[in-house]
This record gives C-alpha cells, structure tokens and sequence, in this order.
C-alpha cells in the first residue's frame, strides 16, 4: 500500500516507485541524502528566482514611473505626425532649437486655442 501511495503522490511507475521507496526506507544512505539536498536546493532556488523576479519588475516598473514623473516635471515636449509619412515626430524642450525654433511655433499655432471656461468667464466681462 505505501508504494501505491508513493506511486500516485509523487506520479511514478511501478518501477519508479519501487526505487523510491528502496531509499526512504534507509533513510541513513548516502543517496537519500544526496536527494534531499538536492531537493532543498531545488526549492531554494525556485523561491530565489520568484524573488528575484518580483523584485526585477518592481525596479522595472518603479524605474519607468520615475521616468515618466521626471519628464512630467523637466521636460516639455509636443509630438505630432508628419505631414508626408504619418510617422510621429518628438519634440522635446532638451532639444537645441527648442526656443528659438519649435517653442516660438507651437505658440503661433496654438495662439487661437483657449478653455471653454476662460472664454465663458470673457464672455461674462463683457
């Protein structure tokens, strides 16, 4: 009965099973020493990689939201796609012509644009 046990616990054939059971039963061999730390290492490792993964992604994703908050404060930046291709082109207030050339233009483009509630609080004044 405990060979069937072990076989269906630990999902082996008869053959396999057999075998295992040999090396429970002299607990004191030096094979079953050897598989259980084999084992113990095994585990050991598993639960190192699970952590070690976790702690990768949380870097990964702490490190793009410091990214991200770091632009938001530092940078400004305005993409638009291009005219012939549609593919996006960036524009970023660390590049060497952003004042003398891209800022002045977006202003001139946008000097028209306004909030809905500043032209409503102009339409109040007057």
């Amino acid at each position: 009965m405990a060979i069937v046990r072990l076989q269906a616990a630990e999902n082996l054939d008869w053959e396999d099973a057999c075998l295992k059971a040999a090396q429970l039963i002299n607990s004191n061999s030096e094979e079953f020493k050897r598989l259980v730390k084999l084992e113990a290492q095994r585990l050991y490792k598993r639960r190192f990689m699970k952590e070690l993964n976790k702690a990768r992604e949380t870097i990964r994703s702490n490190a793009w939201e410091a990214g991200a908050e770091w632009v938001r404060r530092n940078e400004d930046n305005f993409r638009i796609p291009c005219s012939i291709c549609g593919e996006f082109m960036y524009f970023s207030s660390l590049n060497k012509n952003w004042e003398s050339e891209v800022k002045p233009t977006l202003y001139q483009a946008f000097k028209n644009w306004y909030h809905v509630r500043c032209k409503t609080q102009l339409q109040k004044t007057t």
